[in-house]
């Protein structure tokens, strides 16, 4: 009857593989956290170079116009 009791092996080694599993999903997690940020930046950043260049374009027509003789 020695046989009749299962090994405990197998199943430690599948809660190994969880905590691995749970230990990589967090990772994931984080890195499209990061990800997110980062598209939130290149947003800002591209906002603000439009917004630069409209108001670049404005002030050469002003003065263009101001230049102009009358």
């Amino acid at each position: 009857m020695r046989n009749s009791v299962p090994n405990v092996r197998p199943y430690a080694s599948i809660d190994v593989y969880a905590d691995a599993d749970a230990d990589a999903d967090a990772d994931t997690d984080a890195d499209a956290d990061a990800d997110a940020d980062a598209d939130a930046n290149a947003n800002a950043n591209a906002n603000a170079n439009a917004n630069a260049n409209a108001n670049t374009n404005t002030n050469t027509n002003a003065d263009a116009d101001a230049d102009a003789p009358g």
